[in-house]
């Protein structure tokens, strides 16, 4: 049984969370619903189930980057200013990998 986190799973956790921050600042509104995000997340390699990706997206939320509203079956998730930053890379978090001046997301 594994109990420590594998390094790459660490890794793609990291650049799974810029790239979610990203998307969300480039939509309108800065929201957008998990599903299309999901689909947006495969097209750039960095899949994950619905369960992890809604697991990130809580953990991005516990420390105030976005906000996550479940609307029955439907899941929606909204940039706060607070990610914004992150994502611009003025802020730094561990939770999430710092922009690099050619980052791909």
């Amino acid at each position: 049984m594994k109990n420590a986190e594998d390094q790459m799973d660490s890794i793609k956790r990291q650049h799974r969370a810029l790239a979610i921050l990203r998307l969300l600042e480039r939509n309108p509104g800065y929201c957008t619903n998990i599903e299309l995000l999901r689909d947006c997340l495969a097209v750039i390699a960095l899949t994950a189930t619905r369960d992890q990706l809604l697991q990130e997206c809580r953990s991005l939320e516990s420390v105030g980057f976005l906000r996550v509203t479940e609307r029955g079956e439907v899941v929606v998730l909204e940039l706060t200013e607070a990610g914004g930053d992150v994502a611009q890379g003025l802020v730094m978090s561990d939770l999430v990998l710092r922009p690099g001046p050619e980052c791909p997301y």
